[in-house]
């Protein structure tokens, strides 16, 4: 009887122990993994198409030619008495200035007459340049406007190609000068487009010509397609960017030269998505003290995602002064402060600051000085 006890005692063990299952698991297996992860992107391309508007006086025919040979697009002949050849197309047709000067050379050659370059507006690939904060900066196209008059819109072009693999939309696109006359010029068509004076931007859909694969030969501009700010982009789209300049018949507009920054971003198109707002820098005076002889003037200048460049400008007559300094790193608040002598008369401070996206913020104080103390 003994025994038997024993024995249902030890089988209870082993049937308590396989059920808990923990001292003789002994059996594993495992799977590893590997993977990559790729994001998608939001690139922009400039691509080596570029145009512009070229005017030539033409003058000695013993009769106005009234054909345009077929290689010039989108060419007006004023007939005057000087006549005036205005070219507007895509330089590549001529691979470069120089080679379409030549062909109008000939060309009015041809008929007896003779040709002058006599002004021009146009693009081509860009180089280093010192930006707003005076550092060189490497720009992807530059923009030349030579010896501009009134009567004409001087455009210079260029266009742009989208390859992101995801939708995107232009979320930005500005002009910024600190030459006075440069903005009146682009105030002036933003208060009145319809009177067609002044700076301004347009874009359109473009297509490109290509032949069983090869390179593109050229170019369709859907001018019933524009393009703004909020436009959605597709990968493979094209645009046809231009900046015009009309100048009204105006003396105080001879004889200037200016100089312009700008910039056309893209960001993320997705309507699931919580819209995150960049906004510019916001600039406040805060504080002008006068002393003898002197004016300290001191501003804030902050953003929301970050201060990276602040600056100022002293402007009086007959002269100006300027002064612009790093933010590292970028600062969401930033104190901007100078010293001045004012002088005589009216003296405009402006103080500036860029964000990390390189919007342009600034606030201006106009002071009237009657009389200096020193």
């Amino acid at each position: 009887m003994i025994k038997n006890k024993v024995g249902v005692i030890f089988l209870v063990s082993i049937l308590t122990l396989a059920g808990i299952g923990i001292s003789y698991a002994g059996f594993t297996d495992t799977i590893y993994v590997y993977g990559e992860v790729d994001t998608a992107t939001v690139d922009i391309d400039w691509i080596g198409w570029y145009s512009g508007t070229w005017v030539f006086k033409i003058w000695g025919f013993e009769e106005t030619p009234d054909k345009i040979p077929p290689y010039f697009d989108n060419v007006e002949l004023y007939d005057l008495d000087d006549e005036i050849l205005i070219y507007n197309g895509f330089e590549n047709n001529f691979q470069g200035q120089n080679n379409l000067e030549t062909s109008v050379i000939s060309w009015a050659e041809d008929h007896n007459g003779q040709a002058e370059l006599v002004s021009s507006a146009y693009a081509g690939p860009g180089g280093m340049h010192p930006d707003p904060t005076g550092v060189d900066k490497q720009y992807d196209v530059d923009m030349t406007y030579d010896n501009l008059f009134p009567c004409i819109d001087f455009c210079a072009d260029f266009i742009f190609h989208y390859d992101g693999s995801i939708p995107a939309k232009i979320d930005v696109a500005d002009i910024f000068t600190f030459d006075t006359w440069l903005k009146e010029l682009w105030n002036m068509y933003q208060k009145q487009p319809n009177e067609g004076f002044g700076a301004w931007v347009e874009a359109y859909r473009a297509y490109p010509h290509i032949v069983n694969g090869g390179p593109i030969t050229g170019w369709t501009i859907d001018y019933d397609d524009p393009v703004d700010v909020g436009y959605q982009l597709h990968q493979c789209y094209y645009v046809y960017v231009k900046l015009c300049i009309h100048l009204p018949q105006d003396n105080i507009y001879q004889g200037l030269s200016g100089k312009f920054f700008g910039k056309i971003g893209v960001k993320q198109w997705n309507d699931q998505c919580q819209e995150q707002v960049d906004l510019p820098p916001v600039v406040e005076i805060t504080d002008i003290t006068f002393d003898v002889g002197e004016a300290y003037i001191e501003a804030v200048a902050t953003d929301d995602y970050g201060i990276v460049s602040t600056g100022w400008r002293w402007e009086y007559n007959g002269g100006m002064q300027a002064a612009s300094g790093t933010v590292v790193p970028p600062e969401l608040m930033q104190i901007i402060a100078t010293m001045i002598n004012p002088v005589t008369g009216p003296n405009k401070i402006i103080m500036y600051a860029f964000d990390t996206a390189g919007q342009y913020g600034e606030d201006v104080a106009d002071i009237l000085i009657t009389e200096v103390i020193q």
